[in-house]
């Protein structure tokens, strides 16, 4: 419990000199005496771990020659004071400094890379970094690599952190006994979401309004035991997420279930929401299974999009850990599970699969690492309990991040083992998209009769099911295959049929993402057929869509086609303008090979500037950025997050391959 200021008073009264028996009895007189005894003496008060402002305001002396130093997980708002700090945790060269204070530089110089885990696993906060040093020194031949093992094992974890005489969870735990029963149990809930808290995902995994749910949030950020990293946004400090999540489980496993179920049901249907922005004209409740939510949630597709950009890492990591749940029930040697609770865990699976799915349009190929290492995952789990439909999705979900991320041997392979378990599950609309994924593939690699067939029978098999974007975005793919293949007046001529038919036929969707698209593939048409200011006209079209739905792939690719055609057309200074804004939106939307294109469109624009070490700079940085292999420039349909994007370089210096 924490020491009451009555109590302190006294201790500081009989160290200023006055008789125990002199002492008053009751807090205000007590105070008094100090502020009288203190009036004309120069003082240091270190008041440290302080509760709150009640347990501070008596302790304050009463000169102005004395000086108070407090520390307190809470801000003290109504303490009259010089100045707040807000201190943050070490950054990784002052956690070192501390590790190297108690080890000695040598040990961890020795063993440098590891000694860097094991600060971040700390989350380079001061007493883990000085407890995790104590159990190195105790003991001086175990490896460094052996603490940062455990600190990772989520059966050790944060327990691992403890010495004989102190451990951080016993300081976590004296701040989390002090909580008021609601705001402890909204302290537990709220750790299941990570890697941050958006005020919608803490409203739903707590079940309350959402300013209920703010206010609860902002107590914990009062208590120091949340962070607010921006308005309607949290995050839990690494060490104080795991003891939350060790508190939690304590209760038993149902709040984190409840709490998981919450997250799903919100994140799903928002990404349905978005989805449906993304690529209108394809039947979303009959791709993802249920209905959209009644409410809108967006405005509009940029609105969509500016969620997905905050809240796709924390769908990611759900994903992830339905997953690693998902399988390790599938192994657990207990008693069979009951059929409900089977029941339950294969929907959640198979939520999580498409939660990701339903955010492919929408910026998915940004997060590559974690949307491989979750999409993985979600294979292993549905293998492991003889999915083969959420197999399928699973796999055909690696498959285009790995596409997006140019590894066109491993996404081919996955394509096709999630082109066979769909066929046998009879999930058509996902059979589809990866035969789209296919012919990607094959162009990205120059099989271009392969690609168009590809694309050909995805188009086919999306008319039969009455996806309109779908079948729109194979046959401009298609037709891009034909562009490279020698046949740009074909390409054209299916293009000009794409973009007429919404006007002429009344039930057809116009779907402005992939109108968008169909103007950039007549375009690049029109610039290999010479007709460059026609080429110009539909890139500015397409620009004209892309950059008010928030696309900043496409709207990246189209003005840096842009800038070339206009480099061909003589207008240099408009064609160095569309390179650098290009540049601009493909460095904010993540895209490597954008980025790349961009730099090969400014030095070719900076060469017929005669400004030749601009030129060769960016074509150092071009070469950088691409890899060995080439992400296909075509568009995704429907399921597929990824904006066209240009291939490699080949070896003609700076010239963009379809100029």
């Amino acid at each position: 419990m924490p020491a009451s200021p009555s109590d302190i008073l006294a201790d500081f009264l009989t160290t200023l000199g006055v008789r125990p028996e002199a002492v008053p009895k009751d807090l205000p007189g007590r105070s008094a005496l100090f502020r009288t005894i203190t009036a004309d003496k120069r003082l240091l008060l270190l008041l440290d771990n302080a509760r709150d402002d009640a347990q501070v305001q008596p302790l304050l002396p009463g000169s102005p020659d004395c000086a108070v130093l407090v520390t307190s997980r809470t801000m003290l708002s109504s303490v009259p004071s010089v100045l707040h700090l807000a201190l943050d945790v070490f950054s990784k060269d002052e956690a070192i400094s501390l590790l190297d204070s108690v080890i000695g530089p040598a040990r961890r110089a020795a063993q440098n890379d590891q000694a860097e885990l094991l600060v971040e696993a700390c989350g380079r906060l001061p007493l883990a970094v000085r407890i995790a040093a104590a159990q190195l020194v105790s003991a001086p031949h175990r490896p460094i690599g052996d603490l940062v093992r455990r600190l990772a094992d989520d059966r050790v974890g944060i327990t691992a952190l403890r010495t004989r005489t102190v451990a951080i969870e016993q300081v976590f735990e004296l701040g989390y006994l002090l909580l008021e029963p609601p705001l402890a149990t909204a302290f537990r809930k709220l750790s299941w979401v990570e890697p941050d808290i958006g005020l919608a995902s803490a409203a739903a995994v707590l079940g309350l309004p959402d300013d209920q749910a703010e206010r609860l949030a902002e107590s914990l950020v009062d208590q120091a035991l949340l962070e607010s990293t921006a308005p309607g946004r949290y995050r839990f400090h690494d060490l104080v997420r795991a003891f939350a999540r060790r508190t939690s489980l304590r209760r038993g496993p149902a709040e984190r279930a409840a709490a998981r179920q919450r997250l799903l049901t919100l994140l799903l249907g928002r990404a349905r929401t978005a989805f449906a922005l993304a690529v209108p004209g394809d039947p979303v409740a009959e791709v993802f299974g249920g209905a959209l939510p009644a409410r809108p949630v967006f405005k509009d597709l940029p609105h969509a999009r500016r969620w997905a950009r905050t809240d796709t890492p924390a769908a990611i990591a759900l994903a992830a850990a339905v997953a690693t749940d998902a399988k390790a029930n599938a192994n657990a040697p207990t008693a069979p599970t009951p059929d409900t609770a089977e029941a339950t865990e294969t929907a959640e699976l198979r939520s999580a699969i498409d939660l990701l799915i339903a955010l492919s349009p929408l910026g998915l190929g940004a997060f590559g690492g974690r949307a491989e290492e979750a999409a993985r995952l979600l294979i292993a789990a549905a293998v492991e309990r003889g999915d083969r439909a959420a197999e399928g999705r699973s796999r055909f979900l690696l498959g285009t991040v790995l596409l997006a991320r140019a590894r066109l041997d491993e996404a081919g392979d996955q394509a096709r083992r999630a082109a066979r378990a769909c066929q046998e599950a009879g999930d058509r609309a996902v059979h589809r998209q990866a035969l789209n994924d296919l012919g990607l593939i094959a162009q990205a690699e120059g099989r271009h009769e392969e690609a168009i067939a590809a694309f050909d029978e995805s188009a086919a098999l999306a008319r039969r099911l009455g996806h309109r974007s779908g079948e729109v975005a194979s046959t401009a793919n298609a037709a891009l295959s034909r562009i490279r293949s020698g046949h740009a007046a074909e390409a054209a001529a299916t293009c000009r049929r794409l973009l007429a038919e919404p006007a002429d036929n009344p039930t057809a969707t116009a779907d402005a993402g992939m109108t968008a698209y169909v103007h950039y593939v007549l375009g690049l048409a029109y610039q290999v057929l010479d007709r460059l200011d026609d080429a110009a006209a539909q890139l500015r079209s397409c620009i004209d869509r892309a950059g008010p739905a928030g696309d900043l792939d496409r709207e990246s690719a189209a003005r840096s086609r842009l800038a070339d055609v206009l480099r061909l057309l003589g207008r240099v200074d408009e064609a160095v303008q569309h390179a650098e804004r290009a540049l601009a939106l493909a460095t904010k939307g993540g895209r490597q090979r954008e980025r790349a294109l961009a730099h090969l469109v400014l030095a070719n624009a900076m060469t017929a500037r005669g400004d030749h070490a601009a030129a060769r700079q960016h074509e150092e940085q071009a070469h950088l950025l691409l890899g060995p292999q080439s992400a296909p420039e075509s568009a995704v349909a429907t399921l597929l997050p990824t904006a066209p994007t240009e291939p490699a370089a080949t070896a003609r210096p700076v010239t963009p391959p379809e100029a």
